[in-house]
C-alpha cells in the first residue's frame, strides 16, 4: 500500500444541489492502481482512509489521485 491524495466531488451541505471539491490522505493497494490504468468498465474503487477505514468511492467522483512521496511508509 502506498501513500496518494485523493481529491473527489462529494455532497455540499452549504449547496444542496451542488458538489465541492475535497481532499483525503489514502492508502492504495498497488492492485487498485492497476485496476485505473487497465480497467476501464470498473466502476468503484476502494481505498483504505488513515484510521483503516474502506472508502468506496463512484469513478465518476474522483477528480484526482496522486502519489504523495512525502509520507513514505
Amino acid at each position: 500500500m502506498k501513500n496518494y491524495l485523493l481529491q473527489y466531488w462529494a455532497y455540499n451541505p452549504q449547496k444542496e444541489t451542488g458538489t465541492v471539491l475535497r481532499t483525503k490522505d489514502v492508502l492504495v493497494s498497488q492492485e487498485t492502481i492497476d485496476m485505473f490504468l487497465n480497467d476501464g468498465d470498473k466502476q468503484f474503487f476502494e481505498f483504505i482512509v488513515e484510521d483503516g477505514e474502506k472508502m468506496i468511492l463512484n469513478k465518476d467522483y474522483i477528480h484526482s489521485l496522486t502519489e504523495d512521496l512525502t509520507r513514505r511508509n
